[in-house]
């Protein structure tokens, strides 16, 4: 009886102590090595302690309907660059911001000839190459740098509205994984203005947690915040971190990545979905119908309230949408199903 007592009174104090987070974190040779919340939190601390290098390494490529194809160089404190360049205040600015292991052959260059010619829209499209940071051998030591980046980001759009006249309201700033969480900080440490849309693709939650928003993009970090979920639980967040986050084929895996062994074809396929939006303008099919709850997101049923006029990645979203939202789509282009639950 009193062995008994014993072994349930240990139990209830095992339970009692929370378990501490942890990650598997990708290597670049294609291993993964763990660790834990408390590792994590110590190589931040050290990490906000070293100065900042006064050449940042970031580059920042523009792109405009006068330069397709061949960018030009903007820097971080030169207004003489800035100001012979075709950046326009009277344009759309797109700022785009690749992930771990991406330079300026990231898929997220896929994006950059769908808005130079978005059709009615002339935009600043910047493309920033964080490579310095992001070509680590592994993971963690690029996590590491997300926090400074964003930061640095977030000044040169305020040079950006100081000394080139960039409308914050004509603001967009897009991330894939990784780069999401760039686009956090960046939103979070702007100080002339607010970004108006954030678009997160397939946030990462490898070494971000959903309950420390202040680490990671968060849902106030703009005036929107639109997250796409194609890979969750695998390389990216399930949980839903933005105003309204979408979940296309319920967000963990996508038609057409079956032998998807790494993930990293769900996880780059939103990117594809993007691209298509662009070129269809008005056209977007990505018509979802919208979830009650998170529930229903996990559970993968429900989420069939239907929505009026709401599409993935409409520029009309921020006037009025918010909560989650579920979408099948085909598994080769053109992704879009349309309004299937008419079918």
């Amino acid at each position: 009886m009193k062995v008994g007592l014993l072994l349930l009174g240990l139990l209830s104090i095992a339970f009692a102590i929370p378990t501490e987070e942890k990650w598997q974190v990708p290597q670049k040779d294609g291993t993964k090595k763990w660790m834990t919340e408390s590792e994590l939190e110590r190589l931040l601390a050290e990490e906000t302690e070293k100065p900042i290098p006064e050449d940042d390494g970031i580059i920042y490529y523009l792109y405009t309907r006068n330069n397709p194809t061949e960018p030009q160089v903007l820097k971080l404190d030169d207004k003489k660059t800035l100001a012979s360049s075709f950046f326009s205040t009277n344009y759309h600015t797109k700022v785009i911001i690749h992930g771990w292991l991406g330079d300026t052959e990231s898929v997220l260059t896929k994006l950059i000839e769908p808005f130079v010619n978005q059709n009615g829209v002339w935009n600043n499209v910047i493309f920033v190459d964080w490579s310095k940071y992001a070509m680590t051998l592994n993971y963690a030591g690029a996590r590491l740098k997300v926090p400074m980046v964003g930061r640095q980001v977030a000044k040169f759009l305020d040079q950006l509205h100081q000394f080139g006249g960039m409308s914050f309201n004509k603001l967009t700033v897009i991330g894939h994984s990784l780069g999401t969480h760039v686009v956090g900080f960046a939103g979070k440490s702007v100080e002339l203005g607010k970004i108006h849309t954030i678009y997160g693709l397939d946030p990462t939650d490898v070494l971000f947690d959903s309950k420390k928003p202040y680490q990671r993009l968060n849902s106030t970090d703009a005036e929107y915040v639109e997250t796409i979920h194609t890979n969750g639980q695998w390389l990216g967040f399930l949980h839903p971190i933005g105003q309204a986050s979408f979940y296309p084929n319920w967000g963990k895996s996508q038609p057409g990545c079956e032998k998807d062994l790494s993930g990293y074809c769900s996880h780059a396929r939103c990117v594809d979905f993007f691209v298509e939006a662009i070129q269809m303008g008005e056209g977007n099919q990505f018509i979802p119908t919208e979830c009650a709850d998170y529930q229903d997101v996990k559970k993968k049923k429900g989420c069939t309230l239907k929505t009026s006029g709401v599409k993935m990645f409409d520029t009309a979203n921020h006037k009025r949408v918010s909560g989650m939202f579920y979408l099948p789509t085909k598994a080769e282009a053109p992704w879009g199903e349309g309004v299937f639950y008419e079918k």
